[in-house]
């Protein structure tokens, strides 16, 4: 489950309340230079208002540059863009939005959430800005934080299925699984034809052990989203799960299909193939899960026990000292089986 900071960045209109058109401040810029350059003493008053026009046209622009690198993917000179403009005038709310989504999107959540904080500030309760900054907080595993954004925000829109879905989301990876039923029970109402809500739904319902129930759900989402990597992983998952090894293979073999480098099919993939008792293809399944960045304590317990199956014992003593040392503490039982103390 891929989540990203820019999920509502696509529909993000650019709005600055209660602004001129851009044309009028460079009116007003061009005007002060050329009362400077005069050194027209008589109009100082009216040069100085102008000024303070131009300062606002400067930072006016400077976030409209800003929208713009985003826009181009350039969020690095964006975030730069931004910072500039709120040096020129740091009550700005467009340019500290703008730099809270561009942060985000280069994976600062801590510029992110220190930008949205004070957004919230100067425009009190917003279900958008909690939504994001619950966003931030949830790619920062700060699970209470996001589950506390979200719920603030379906105070404000308890039927917005985003937010309901994030939700969902958050309490699924926290393991509870009963509130986050019933937030993804929300979303649905909200909009029943997205793939993905359909998707956590089945992976809540496999969670609570309801596994004809996930399967539909996964099927339901492959309906709405042929080829939908995620689901057919899980889907193949839960076939091993049940011991179904042959469909799990066939259906993880269409997730690999679909995205070659998405590194769960293949850890899963040679699950099934330990199960089966091929463990050279085992091995080869969780290298490429490896190599594309699959680094839990499971696949070396998983690994090592495809090397037991190659009677490769102290290549699964290893395996196996690596998956303790991530946490996975069923090796330990193995290892004293079959490794030296």
């Amino acid at each position: 489950m891929k989540l990203i900071f820019s999920l509502f960045l696509a529909g993000f209109v650019l709005t600055v309340s209660g602004q001129v058109p851009d044309s009028t401040y460079r009116k007003a810029y061009n005007k002060a230079v050329v009362s400077l350059a005069s050194a027209d003493t008589t109009g100082l008053h009216a040069t100085r208002q102008l000024l303070a026009s131009a300062a606002v046209a400067a930072a006016f622009n400077h976030s409209l540059q800003g929208h713009l690198a985003s826009a181009s993917g350039d969020y690095e000179l964006a975030c730069k863009l931004f910072s500039q403009a709120l040096q020129e005038n740091d009550t700005l709310s467009d340019a500290l939005l703008g730099r809270a989504l561009a942060s985000g999107k280069a994976g600062l959540f801590d510029q992110a959430r220190a930008d949205l904080n004070r957004l919230v500030e100067m425009r009190g309760a917003d279900p958008y800005l909690f939504k994001l900054r619950g966003i931030a907080a949830l790619e920062m595993v700060d699970y209470e934080a996001a589950v506390e954004d979200f719920k603030n925000g379906l105070l404000l829109a308890p039927s917005d299925a985003e937010l309901n879905y994030l939700s969902a989301l958050v309490r699924y990876k926290t393991d509870n699984y009963p509130e986050a039923y019933d937030n993804i029970n929300k979303a649905l109402t909200s909009d029943s034809l997205n793939a993905q809500y359909f998707y956590l739904r089945g992976s809540i319902l496999m969670a609570l052990e309801k596994n004809k129930d996930a399967l539909a759900d996964y099927n339901r989402a492959l309906s709405l989203r042929p080829g939908y990597a995620d689901a057919l992983a899980m889907k193949g998952f839960l076939f091993y799960r049940t011991g179904d090894t042959d469909q799990a293979l066939i259906t993880l073999k269409l997730a690999t299909d679909a995205d070659p480098d998405f590194a769960l099919p293949w850890f899963y993939t040679g699950l099934c193939q330990v199960e089966k008792e091929l463990p050279s293809d085992a091995l080869r399944s969780f290298d490429r899960a490896s190599r594309l960045g699959y680094d839990d304590g499971d696949i070396f317990h998983y690994r090592g026990l495809a090397f037991i199956q190659l009677r490769r014992y102290d290549d699964a003593c290893k395996s196996w000292k690596d998956a303790v040392l991530r946490g996975y503490r069923l090796s330990k039982a193995l290892s004293r089986r079959y490794c030296q103390p």
